[in-house]
């Protein structure tokens, strides 16, 4: 994982954190944390759970809502776009408050589109 992927509690071990992806509900069930580093498989990790997050190669559109993405891939799980699709999960975790920091709310409540 790494800076900026949205996590949920799951899988195999239920104490692990996996990557939210956005395209179906059992991938994105809700949102409980953001990764604030770089953690390795099997490893711990920094995660925060609501809060400002700074990453200076984000680009976002200031005052705009950060969705987790349907592609759920390591430093890939954030998009300003909801996602659309038949079956997709439209799940704002934040809020852009500057080109490079995010507002990190997180979201337990999960949409799925039509």
């Amino acid at each position: 994982m790494g800076i900026g992927d949205v996590v949920f509690m799951g899988g195999t071990n239920s104490d692990r954190m996996v990557l939210c992806n956005a395209s179906a509900i059992a991938t994105c069930p809700y949102c409980i944390a953001i990764c604030t580093g770089t953690v390795t498989a099997g490893n711990v990790g920094s995660y925060l759970t609501q809060g400002d997050l700074r990453y200076d190669s984000w680009t976002w559109t200031k005052g705009g809502l950060i969705y987790v993405s349907i592609t759920g891939t390591t430093t890939n799980t954030l998009t300003q776009t909801a996602p659309s699709g038949a079956n997709n999960v439209i799940m704002p975790i934040g809020v852009a408050k500057t080109a490079h920091v995010i507002k990190f709310f997180g979201n337990l409540n999960s949409v799925e589109h039509n």
